[in-house]
């Protein structure tokens, strides 16, 4: 399954009405598209989305709150990219370790995922060889596009105001 996501997946931006709505709580329960329960929980001093299973008692959701803003005070927002992965739960006791595990980077633009991709991959050092030795270089073009597809393949893409972030799949 393809992730490459935005805003889109979680619920709308909540403006509080006073200083006591700036606690995080409960925003939203939806059912995303393979039909899984989740409340999503919205901490609006960090624009912070959690996911948990729609069942989850509201002790271990602001548990999972509370780690989770921990986390983001430590990694930042590709922790808070992270938390809108589909597939992470706010309840996994490993959560810390899953984000350091899967997280790629932090990008500009795609064409920097692409450039970065063909440096750590010595792809267009070699096609540039291969196609010097044959007199091929005006023929030979790494197809920008394709590689893209073949990144999602392998990373799920979080944009995040200006920035996007990878994680491994």
């Amino acid at each position: 399954m393809n992730h490459e996501l935005g805003n889109e997946n979680v619920p709308g931006d909540i403006q509080p009405e006073t200083d006591a709505d700036q606690r995080p709580g409960l925003s939203d329960i939806q059912h995303d598209e393979d039909g899984f329960s989740a409340t999503f929980v919205r901490d609006p001093r960090q624009g912070l989305y959690l996911k948990v299973q729609a069942e989850t008692p509201a002790e271990e959701i602001q548990t999972a709150l509370a780690r989770a803003s921990d986390l983001f005070q430590k990694h930042g927002r590709p922790f808070a990219a992270f938390m809108k992965l589909p597939d992470i739960l706010a309840t996994d006791p490993n959560l810390e370790e899953v984000f350091l595990e899967s997280y790629a980077g932090e990008f500009d633009s795609w064409d920097e995922i692409v450039d970065r991709w063909l440096v750590v991959h010595d792809w267009e050092a070699a096609l540039r060889g291969f196609a010097a030795q044959y007199g091929m270089e005006e023929f030979v073009r790494i197809d920008r596009d394709l590689l893209k597809s073949r990144i999602r393949e392998v990373w799920d893409i979080v944009p995040d105001g200006a920035l996007l972030y990878a994680f491994n799949k």
